[in-house]
């Protein structure tokens, strides 16, 4: 007798965060006479690997283990990963399927709790991944379309009105995929800059500034060759002491961004601080908004600008569509109370809608569409704002993004 597991209803990859995704378990070779078999589902990887919860519908209670009735019909259940046991590795998670009377093992399958982590706490290995697909997609050229989709002519898009923290969150998910595309373990890891980072500004990672600010690494490190525009290497100089000082400008903690407001509008302050406070606690190309993206490090940055959001979306409730609460223009550019078009809610966002008529930047959109996941079905190709919001699919599983944040867990 076999169990055979399937993910998401398909043969994607087996990569899953937080937010519960159904599964089905199929028998085969069954004993003839048999015609049910109970079944209990388990945690069987390796020590310090990932763990799984399990739970018969949706918004049920989960567990550690789950018992199963299954014959020759497929049968339905929810996996999640359990909060505070994500993975390290690819396939360090295993679900063990085995016979409840003999305890006989008739399946398993290896997965990944794929989360976005801490950069300070990172593993080697996890690392070693990060700047390994992040150098072969900068020397593939296929990092160039970040940098040119973030420059001045095109800051109004991102910047400086509501839409900035959903623009960069779709902006930080289309490099996400595409990084998961070349290694498929790896995920966003952010700097939190309200604390010291040793483990960040090092030869090994980030790198380390000489004294004219050109970033240094080690011999063999992807970034030495970092190319943008016709510009090779990166310049920074950080105002603080990266092992042992926070972010010198930034004023508000985390705790202290989150209690700025319940209300998004006034959240928004976080631009100015956090936000804008960590980029001028350097001299060089990420001090400035149109030369930003440049820099590796302004990814790490803005994953923890994304989180903050996340955040501050969990702690007060803040991902129903329909409230101001939530998102203050909730129709499209041109109705009452609209703003800026690409910041109401039902605005496309630019350059993945693939518009260049005035006022959107008057230069044909770099890229081409946001890159679709082998797990989730959203955003789409052409995101709106809106499918930026309930990024966990926390009201309507399909606006799942695929990612979570390995501090914030999933709640309905």
């Amino acid at each position: 007798m076999n169990a055979q597991l399937t993910l998401f209803s398909t043969n994607s990859l087996p990569y899953i965060s937080w937010r519960p995704v159904p599964c089905s378990l199929a028998l085969s070779n069954i004993p003839a006479g048999t015609a049910n078999v109970n079944l209990l589902l388990s945690n069987n990887g390796p020590a310090g690997g990932g763990k799984v919860i399990f739970s018969l519908t949706e918004n049920g209670a989960y567990s550690d283990t789950l018992q199963l009735t299954a014959g020759v019909a497929p049968v339905s259940f929810f996996v999640a990963g359990k909060y505070g046991s994500p993975s390290s590795n690819d396939k360090d998670t295993v679900i063990l399927v085995a016979d409840a009377a003999t305890h006989a093992v008739v399946g398993q399958l290896e997965l990944m709790i794929r989360v976005r982590k801490d950069a300070n706490k990172l593993s080697d290995a996890e690392r070693d991944r990060f700047v390994q697909a992040f150098g072969i997609l900068n020397s593939s050229g296929k990092f160039q379309p970040f940098r040119d989709m973030h420059v001045q002519t095109s800051l109004a898009e991102a910047h400086g009105n509501y839409g900035f923290l959903p623009w960069h969150r779709a902006y930080l998910l289309d490099l996400e995929r595409q990084l998961q595309a070349i290694i498929p373990s790896v995920t966003l890891p952010y700097w939190k800059f309200d604390t010291p980072a040793p483990n960040i500004f090092t030869l090994a990672f980030m790198g380390i500034s000489g004294n004219l600010g050109n970033v240094q690494f080690t011999d063999a490190h992807p970034f030495r060759t970092w190319k943008t525009d016709t510009d090779v290497g990166i310049i920074r100089t950080p105002k603080f002491q990266t092992a042992t000082e926070k972010a010198s400008e930034v004023v508000r903690n985390d705790s202290q961004t989150i209690a700025i407001s319940n209300q998004f509008v006034q959240f928004t302050a976080m631009e100015g601080d956090p936000h804008g406070s960590a980029h001028n606690s350097f001299n060089g190309s990420i001090s400035n908004p149109a030369t930003a993206p440049k820099d590796p490090l302004f990814y790490l940055l803005h994953t923890n600008v994304d989180r903050l959001w996340a955040r501050w979306q969990s702690q007060y409730k803040r991902t129903d569509l329909a409230s101001t609460a939530t998102y203050p223009f909730l129709g499209a550019a041109g109705t009452p109370g609209s703003i800026r078009i690409g910041h109401n809610l039902k605005d496309t966002l630019w350059p993945w809608n693939n518009v260049h008529t005035p006022p959107r930047p008057n230069f044909p959109p770099p890229g081409n569409g946001m890159p679709g996941s082998p797990e989730v079905p959203a955003p789409g190709i052409s995101p709106r704002l809106a499918d930026m919001i309930d990024y966990q699919g926390k009201h309507d599983a399909r606006a799942y993004l695929g990612f979570d944040y390995d501090n914030i867990p999933y709640e309905q």
